[in-house]
């Protein structure tokens, strides 16, 4: 059986990413979710104005969801024929020591 958990390195650069960080900790429109050790805050791309982001991210999940299937030799009978993408969230993880920035990418089907 095929491994389809595959990790692409990289996807972004460490300066973009740095930007993020940046902008999000300046983000006036937080979300904060307290869920006891998995609490966390969020700024929901599509919700606030960060449209270039919003493009860049797009472009990049598109390009690696491609390389995903071909990994993983997704095949048109494996993969639904339309499908979108979730709003675009970035969260900061409440409970750890360090920040953990994470990009939320959930297929729609």
């Amino acid at each position: 059986m095929n491994n389809y958990i595959q990790i692409y390195k990289n996807a972004i650069s460490d300066e973009y990413c740095d930007e993020l960080i940046s902008k999000f900790e300046i983000e006036s429109n937080k979300e904060t979710y307290d869920q006891g050790p998995m609490s966390f805050t969020q700024v929901n791309l599509n919700k606030n104005k960060w449209q270039g982001d919003i493009e860049r991210l797009s472009s990049v999940f598109k390009k690696y969801l491609e390389q995903y299937k071909n990994d993983c030799v997704i095949t048109s009978q494996m993969w639904p024929q339309k499908y979108a993408f979730e709003e675009i969230r970035l969260k900061k993880y409440l409970q750890m020591e360090k920040i953990a920035l994470i990009l939320m990418l959930i297929l729609l089907v």
